[in-house]
């Protein structure tokens, strides 16, 4: 029971504090300032409350175990809908992680009070609130590191589409075309300094610019 306890609290406390880590980026693709995150803090911390305060009487009726696995659902759902980028469902999203957040603590001290020896209860409820430093420790150091991977991964979505921006097809065709032949950028620049003239020609009354010597 104390390593289940332990996880539960490492999750959705991964869960909560996944946005305060990549603010920066996410409120620039979503075009606000970083400071925005306050809201999405004020709605998760919202949703933590109500979490809270009713979760005594979901116990009583659930039980603690199913309580806790409600929890975990509420905040994998609400960092699903915060994935989309959509500002409601953004704002949703984190009300659902709040929501899930807020009976993971009563929940879990119900199963240690009941399944810790009495001389261990109080270190079993240190080790399982340690879950929630844990759990933010966890996502100081993972998801800086995703960050970069899922930039990488929707830029090489989007260039490798079936139809890609016009001015990146373009250039990937006129690449093509200097790969197959190589001399054809040469005859572009030709062109452009003579005045589209052809090659071998000079601007001063189409003579030939390589005359032949005679004796």
């Amino acid at each position: 029971p104390l390593a289940v306890t332990f996880a539960i609290q490492t999750i959705v406390a991964l869960a909560v504090y996944c946005a305060p880590v990549m603010a920066p980026v996410a409120a620039q693709s979503l075009g606000f300032p970083a400071s925005a995150i306050g809201y999405f803090i004020t709605a998760v911390f919202f949703g933590s409350m109500l979490g809270t305060v009713t979760a005594g009487g979901s116990v009583a009726r659930l039980g603690p175990i199913r309580v806790s696995q409600i929890g975990l659902a509420l905040s994998c759902t609400g960092l699903a809908c915060a994935a989309t980028g959509i500002l409601p469902l953004v704002l949703l999203g984190a009300f659902l992680i709040g929501l899930g957040y807020g009976p993971s603590t009563p929940a879990s001290s119900v199963i240690l009070a009941k399944a810790a020896p009495p001389s261990m209860v109080a270190f079993s409820f240190a080790i399982m609130l340690t879950g929630v430093p844990a759990g933010a420790a966890i996502a100081g150091v993972v998801v800086p590191a995703l960050i970069p991977l899922a930039a990488s991964a929707t830029i090489n979505a989007r260039s490798s589409g079936p139809v890609g921006h016009p001015a990146t097809s373009g250039t990937r065709g006129r690449i093509h075309d200097l790969e197959l032949d190589p001399g054809r950028g040469e005859k572009q620049v030709d062109h452009g300094s003579q005045g589209h003239l052809p090659r071998g020609r000079e601007p001063d009354g189409g003579q030939p610019a390589r005359r032949v010597l005679r004796d």
